[in-house]
């Protein structure tokens, strides 16, 4: 009898130590909160196998868990239902979003409600966030196509809608009557490689009715200047996502990154209302792969909470003062510096996250003139600022 107990007891509590062994290991960021705010990392465009993605619902969550994202949106085109005739869900457009946000509530990550509007151009595609119910921001139009046509692509789909109706309208309408975010995806997806794309005047006039509230300047990798640049022109919210399809490490080893892009959110309140104020007031800055793009006043704060300089730990016989300089975040910095009394260059620096060298500085040098130049306020240009010493 004694025996049948301690094997019990082993198997219990064996079972219980594998249970924990298959929990995830979350890589936690290290990123500096700027005043009045908390910096968290988002992907706001998100695909499982309710539309044309590779994945459950919940994998999502998981590789936000894992790559220390704190929100993410499932995006599942209304239009594109690859595996329809696999999974039940007809009629019920709102299932990967519930799927996903209740494993979100287990692991402590915020999943945003969402779907994505998908025409050929103009308009493109439009991702709608803080949705309330996809099913009625499908039209009518979409609905009837599907039945009549069961074995559908998204290519036919899109291709048989009038553009004369302008039967996207219908969806953007309903979307802000749900109040909401809009926002334009993959901007240069349809303009062949090498050719500038301007701003068509079908996206001017719906950012003109705020039917588009900001663009996704960067996804999978891919940073696009002339986005960034209509951002600032219409004050538009700056975003960068992944657009995931297959799980992550796939799309990864696709197209090789040097880490997973994020949209950085600046938020008074971490809950899915204190995001949503964010990115309606455009506070929101983009990050791919080492290069970190948004507006100087998001920035500068970003860099100097993330720079620390020590007081001098020793001071040579010229009178050179040996200065340590710490990066205390996960953001890699590429460094210009001048000093502003003696005019002279001071060497290129790279700072690697979480790290420190150390400077040497003439005595009566009292401040320095660093340009960041992976930290872009405006394309092609650098964030620069002054540091006193």
């Amino acid at each position: 009898m004694k025996i049948d107990t301690l094997l019990l007891f082993l198997v219990l509590n064996t079972s219980g130590l594998i249970a924990q062994n298959n929990n995830l290991n979350r890589s936690e960021p290290n990123l500096p909160d700027i005043p009045g705010y908390k910096t968290i990392l988002a992907d706001f465009h998100l695909h499982t196998v309710f539309s044309d993605g590779k994945v459950w619902p919940t994998v999502r969550v998981d590789e936000a868990w894992e790559h220390g994202y704190k929100a993410i949106a499932i995006t599942d085109h209304i239009e594109d239902h690859q595996y329809r005739k696999y999974i039940a869900f007809e009629g019920n457009l709102n299932a990967s979003n519930k799927i996903a946000q209740r494993e979100g509530e287990r692991q402590d990550i915020i999943v945003i409600a969402g779907t994505e509007i998908t025409r050929a151009m103009p308009p493109g595609h439009l991702n709608a966030i803080f949705v309330k119910d996809v099913d009625k921001i499908a039209t009518h139009r979409v609905k009837s196509f599907f039945n009549k046509n069961p074995e559908a692509t998204l290519v036919s789909i899109i291709d048989s809608i009038d553009h004369h109706h302008k039967d996207y309208m219908e969806s953007l309408l309903e979307a802000r009557n749900q109040s909401a975010f809009i926002f334009w995806n993959h901007p240069m997806l349809f303009t062949p490689e090498g050719e500038k794309l301007e701003l068509p005047d079908v996206h001017k006039d719906l950012i003109k009715k705020g039917l588009i509230q900001g663009i996704e300047v960067a996804d999978l990798g891919h940073y696009h200047p002339e986005a960034f640049q209509w951002c600032l022109d219409y004050n538009l919210t700056l975003l960068g996502n992944t657009d995931l399809h297959d799980p992550y490490h796939i799309d990864d080893a696709t197209n090789p990154l040097e880490r997973r892009n994020a949209t950085l959110v600046f938020t008074a309140d971490i809950t899915e209302q204190g995001i949503k104020e964010a990115l309606e007031n455009q506070r929101t800055a983009v990050w791919v792969n080492d290069m970190v793009i948004g507006k100087q006043s998001f920035l500068e704060p970003l860099v100097r909470a993330s720079i620390a300089f020590d007081k001098p730990h020793f001071i040579d016989e010229n009178r050179t003062r040996y200065i340590k300089i710490t990066n205390n975040s996960d953001f890699k910095f590429h460094i210009d510096s001048d000093m502003i009394e003696e005019k002279t260059f001071l060497d290129f620096l790279t700072l690697n996250p979480n790290s420190s060298q150390i400077l040497k500085i003439p005595e009566n040098e009292a401040a320095l003139k660093m340009t960041i130049l992976n930290f872009q306020v405006a394309p092609e240009k650098p964030l620069t600022l002054f540091i006193k010493l």
